[in-house]
C-alpha cells in the first residue's frame, strides 16, 4: 500500500517506460479513483493489500502517443 496526500491506496498497475530510461510507474487505486504515480513520488506504508479483496483482471499493453492520447499495441 502507499500514500497519496495521506492517503493510503492500494497498486492496482505497474507500467514501464518503452523509451529505454526504465522508469516505473504505478497505477494507485484510492476510493473510486486510479492515479498514474512515479515510483520515485510514492512512499511505501509496508502494509500488504488483501488479495481476497481485489478481482483479477486482464491487462494491455499501451503507448502514449505525441497528442497524449493512447493506443493499444499488441504483444511482441
Amino acid at each position: 500500500m502507499y500514500k497519496i496526500n495521506g492517503r493510503e491506496g492500494v497498486v492496482s498497475g505497474i507500467s514501464f517506460a518503452d523509451d529505454g530510461s526504465k522508469k516505473i510507474a504505478y497505477n494507485i487505486h484510492i476510493s473510486e479513483v486510479v492515479w498514474f504515480i512515479f515510483e520515485e513520488d510514492l512512499e511505501s506504508t509496508g502494509k500488504f493489500a488483501n488479495p481476497d479483496d481485489y478481482k483479477p483482471v486482464d491487462s494491455v499493453r499501451v503507448t502514449v502517443l505525441p497528442d497524449g492520447s493512447g493506443k493499444i499495441i499488441e504483444d511482441d
